[in-house]
């Protein structure tokens, strides 16, 4: 009789995880994935933060233009070799210290894109309600994965409407 109740409960419990393991394959909501890169190059926001710093580097290159000028005239004028050197170093330090804005301002703008990015899927994918919504960032952390899950096109389209 025993045996006949392990018999038993082994098909019941082996009948419950298969029905399990059947009904998680079978979720209506399925793992995603997103292309990180294309999201990142079709963000509004980095498109408006490229146009912030481009106008950043061209003021800043008509700023060094100027002091360029302002050295080759005085050396048309024969000013004094000491003027022009100190002049020559206050181009560099401008130069260097434009240079270092630049950048400041590029990593600050791509760590608000990311920012916005990793909010925008993370509420996307709770308001859809997805189990996984995986990066596929060709650093080998998703190798394949069928094009029929892809959802990149429609984050894109929720993050550029949702800034």
């Amino acid at each position: 009789m025993k045996s006949w109740l392990k018999y038993t409960l082994s098909i019941v419990v082996g009948g419950l995880i298969c029905f399990g393991i059947t009904y998680l394959m079978h979720d209506d909501k399925p793992i995603k994935f997103v292309s990180m890169a294309l999201i990142f190059q079709e963000s509004d926001l980095k498109k408006a933060n490229e146009k912030k710093l481009s106008a950043f580097e061209e003021e800043s290159n008509a700023q060094l233009l100027k002091l360029d000028e302002e050295i080759k005239q005085k050396e048309i004028e024969g000013a004094a070799a000491s003027e022009i050197a100190y002049l020559r170093t206050q181009l560099q330090d401008t130069r260097e210290k434009l240079s270092e804005e630049y950048q400041n301002r590029s990593q600050k703008y791509q760590e608000e894109v990311w920012g916005v990015i990793n909010r925008s899927v993370e509420r996307y994918g709770k308001e859809h309600h997805y189990k996984f919504i995986l990066g596929a960032t060709g650093n080998g952390a998703l190798m394949y994965a069928d094009e029929s899950e892809d959802i990149t096109k429609e984050i894109i389209a929720y993050i550029n409407h949702h800034q």
